[in-house]
């Protein structure tokens, strides 16, 4: 999810729909104007991919997944 040209946030679920809504009525990525998906059957694999890559670039996580623990991806 992301705004402004930001990203915000790098999830995933078997659900999209459902994981969307959720992250909507979150304050943080409640902000995002656009998502980006990708229909796979190695969904966590594919985030925790993408995670690597963002911190890679940025050095840190994306603003709305800062407080989740890392373990968690």
């Amino acid at each position: 999810m992301h705004a402004s040209m930001k990203i915000l946030y790098i999830g995933a679920g078997r659900n999209i729909r459902r994981e969307l809504l959720d992250q909507l009525s979150d304050p943080c990525t409640g902000k995002a104007k656009r998502f980006r998906y990708v229909a796979t059957p190695a969904f966590e694999s594919v985030k925790e991919q993408q995670v690597k890559e963002y911190m890679k670039n940025h050095g840190k996580l994306p603003p709305c997944m800062d407080q989740i623990p890392h373990d968690a991806y």
